[in-house]
């Protein structure tokens, strides 16, 4: 690998091209401005779209040897809770809650608002692979736990609508938490773990 390397830098030299950006001498967040990628963690939604067309292609700040490493953790990880308990635990989490255990709390959590259960499937295309997510069917859901966890302290966070808009739906969560002091609302999504197993229990469980 390093001599083929070489070999390229030496090409891009003789052909003209300028040097190769190394890796290690720019950040991801200097990679992606110069690719001309906002790196910046709050996507801007459209507020007339639902969530089916929010999502075209993914923007990460790693680099691909990075992301490869990361996909793979998670993809194994999603795959031996299949395989070990039949539950999905890989979800799409779109809107963060920026909240705080007290008042006095100088420390602050997040938790996804929204939640789509999804898979990662892979294609080898050029001699590299590509990656595509996938929904399996089921619908993009508020997070309950969420709402359970905070309607003991007294908040009630409203529902997901069925009109699938991910804009009105956080400005309903800001409108709830306004008289909360720190507290806010952020337009992150994020592909991740999520141990949800519980609440899908209890919702089967709750009278309709």
């Amino acid at each position: 690998a390093t001599l083929e390397r070489g070999l390229k830098d030496r090409v891009r030299t003789q052909v003209g091209l300028r040097p190769r950006t190394m890796p290690e001498s720019v950040s991801p967040t200097q990679a992606a401005r110069m690719a001309g990628i906002n790196p910046s963690y709050e996507l801007e939604l459209e507020s007339s779209a639902p969530y089916q067309e929010m999502i075209r292609q993914i923007h990460t700040l790693f680099f691909q040897d990075r992301m490869e490493a990361k996909i793979g953790k998670i993809n194994d990880s999603a795959r031996r809770s299949v395989e070990e308990s039949g539950v999905s635990i890989l979800y799409l989490a779109v809107g963060f809650l920026e909240w705080y255990e007290t008042n006095q709390s100088s420390r602050a959590s997040y938790a996804p608002l929204l939640v789509l259960p999804v898979t990662i499937q892979r294609q080898s295309s050029a001699s590299r692979w590509r990656y595509f997510l996938k929904g399996n069917g089921e619908p993009l859901t508020d997070n309950i736990a969420l709402r359970l966890r905070l309607n003991e302290e007294g908040l009630d966070l409203p529902e997901f609508g069925e009109d699938g808009e991910i804009v009105t739906y956080l400005e309903r969560v800001r409108d709830a938490i306004k008289h909360k002091n720190a507290w806010a609302v952020h337009q992150f999504a994020t592909v991740g773990l999520f141990a949800f197993a519980n609440i899908q229990m209890w919702k089967d469980l709750i009278p309709d």
